[in-house]
């Protein structure tokens, strides 16, 4: 569906020239740290392979999915993921037409990590920071080393494949 692209959302900025790539060389990324406070949509469309039979599956593959993503195919849902350290594999089988769009909603990881906060047990607060919660690597969410503010990235890192599986 979309090999070598698409990106994390602050690449496509950088790419379209709506963020300075120069915050990066300078490690002061106040100007991008926008970007990881709002959700994202990413929508393609693409054509339905030809099966062959009743025994074949068809499954959407995601590589890499940073972090929190809502999956929809032809306007329905189809899968939810919760871990940028895991593929994601949602079976499409029954619901691809001949011309489909995929639509892939990544929800702000600051706006979760509010949500985890608010619904954290009274025992762990202060003791367990929220983004445990939060299968999403700790080191996007400080400037230890890189980016000050941090420079939490959101959306994909991996080629997105449309697999077709005949047989058993």
């Amino acid at each position: 569906i979309a090999t070598g692209a698409p990106a994390v959302v602050q690449e496509v900025l950088f790419q379209a020239g709506l963020l300075d790539r120069g915050v990066l060389e300078t490690g002061r990324a106040e100007p991008c740290a926008w970007v990881s406070e709002r959700d994202w949509v990413y929508r393609c469309r693409f054509d339905g392979p030809a099966t062959a039979d009743d025994r074949t599956a068809v499954y959407i593959d995601f590589k890499g999915l940073d972090t929190v993503a809502d999956i929809a195919l032809n306007g329905d849902l189809v899968g939810q993921h919760r871990s940028m350290f895991l593929p994601a594999r949602v079976d499409v089988t029954d619901r691809l037409r001949e011309s489909n769009e995929l639509l892939v909603y990544f929800h702000s990881p600051f706006k979760i990590l509010r949500q985890i906060e608010a619904s954290m047990p009274a025992a762990h607060r202060g003791l367990i920071p929220p983004g445990a919660y939060l299968r999403k690597a700790p080191g996007d969410f400080n400037s230890h080393g890189g980016a000050v503010p941090h420079f939490a990235p959101i959306g994909f890192f991996g080629d997105v494949e449309l697999a077709v599986v005949e047989g058993a």
